[in-house]
């Protein structure tokens, strides 16, 4: 049904997971750039290999009960958990960071 709790379940998905896989390619592209192009894992068709990689494992968990072991870690239900782990952190390693030069400088 359009307009219903699937469709808008479906959407908020979509955006979240777009919104994050640009800011991905963008950081990993950036992160690329910066090392002067000797990471080979930061190349972009390295970054699109790893994506491919994860999205196949996650197919497998939803379609193999073999491999439902994995849905924690890449199962849908679990996206935004993972998302929020990630951006808290992201906040914590900058914290952290700044400790460790404030720290160092004393």
């Amino acid at each position: 049904m359009y307009g219903g709790p699937v469709f808008r379940t479906g959407v908020y998905i979509f955006h979240i997971a777009a919104a994050s896989y640009f800011h991905y390619l963008g950081s990993y592209i950036y992160a690329f750039e910066r090392s002067s192009g000797v990471d080979r894992w930061l190349t972009p068709i390295a970054i699109v290999g790893v994506n491919f990689v994860l999205i196949l494992l996650g197919w497998a968990a939803a379609r193999f009960v073999s491999m439902s072991w994995l849905t924690p870690v890449i199962g849908i239900q679990w996206f935004t958990l993972w998302v929020a782990v990630h951006l808290v952190s992201s906040e914590l390693l900058q914290l952290f960071k700044g400790t460790a030069r404030l720290t160092r400088g004393n």
